[in-house]
């Protein structure tokens, strides 16, 4: 890997990147981790699963 990508060297080596630009990126990037899939137990699995199986076998939008 380069030199100027390691540590914080692509903020200090990087014309076009103003503090702005920084912060707004770093802000996107926490908070794209912070998200994750929800979990289900097996219970509602098989609800949604049922519910979906009735839609499409009665042709109707689920509504839950």
């Amino acid at each position: 890997m380069s030199k100027r990508l390691e540590g914080n060297g692509l903020w200090e080596s990087s014309c076009i990147f103003i503090l702005e630009h920084k912060e707004a990126y770093l802000k996107l990037m926490k908070g794209r981790q912070g998200r994750g899939k929800p979990e289900l137990d097996d219970q509602e699995v098989q609800l949604i699963e049922q519910a979906l199986i009735d839609s499409y076998n009665s042709r109707t939008a689920v509504t839950r």
